[in-house]
């Protein structure tokens, strides 16, 4: 093997690993055009947001004085609860609407922003995730 391909190979061993091991999740880039797909690198969010945030030296409290380093751990988070609820929901929110017709209410995309927002169907909003505790 080529010496600049081992440590390529060995880093997607390791990664395979702690996939495997469910300590990672690698989420695949999505386009419209499969082509544009190709060029794109998949993200990577650990499944549990508590461990990622041990990692990264983030505690509770610095919730308000570090907050910038909170947006990925958010993501994470969000990734995760959508991930376990996708085997009993419909995965399209737009799709879910059309199904039920008259019977659906509404959707909401939760943010790390502090304002709430319409996405185009009044139905559909984008919400501040500190909504979520009356905060």
């Amino acid at each position: 093997m080529d010496a600049q391909l081992l440590p390529r190979a060995l880093e997607a061993n390791h990664l395979a690993a702690c996939e495997r091991l469910y300590l990672v999740r690698r989420l695949q880039p999505w386009h419209r055009h499969e082509a544009k797909r190709l060029i794109k690198t998949p993200k990577l969010h650990f499944i549990d947001s508590g461990l990622a945030a041990t990692l990264a030296d983030l505690a509770p409290e610095d919730w308000h004085d570090r907050r910038d380093r909170f947006g990925h751990l958010l993501e994470t988070f969000v990734l995760q609860q959508l991930v376990a609820q996708a085997g009993w929901t419909d995965s399209d929110l737009r799709r879910l609407a059309a199904q039920c017709g008259d019977d659906f209410f509404g959707g909401v995309l939760i943010h790390a922003g502090a304002h709430t927002v319409t996405l185009g169907d009044p139905r559909f909003l984008a919400m501040p995730l500190a909504k979520l505790w009356g905060m």
